[in-house]
């Protein structure tokens, strides 16, 4: 797990970034994007530092939990870095 940037439509967002290899997958979340699905868009994604390992679960209330903690991280990681969202 991954804060990132990810380029969306010439806007610079800040991102979480999983890569997940069993099955093989890639997810980004984007923090601050309010608009409809971008299936089909162009998406460039710059992860700049990792925060977690992905891990097996027991059930999905200690995976939502994960993620939780996993989104304070980054945010958190953006907040020190004093870097917010911007035209690229």
């Amino acid at each position: 797990v991954y804060a990132a940037w990810a380029d969306l439509e010439r806007i610079r967002y800040q991102a979480a970034f999983v890569v997940n290899d069993d099955p093989w997958k890639l997810e980004v979340f984007l923090f601050t994007y309010h608009g409809p699905d971008f299936y089909g868009k162009h998406l460039v994604v710059f992860p700049i530092q990792k925060v977690s390992e992905i891990e097996p679960y027991e059930n999905i209330e200690a995976l939502k939990n994960k993620i939780s903690q996993d989104i304070i991280l980054i945010s958190d990681f953006f907040v020190d870095k004093k870097v917010e969202d911007k035209q690229v």
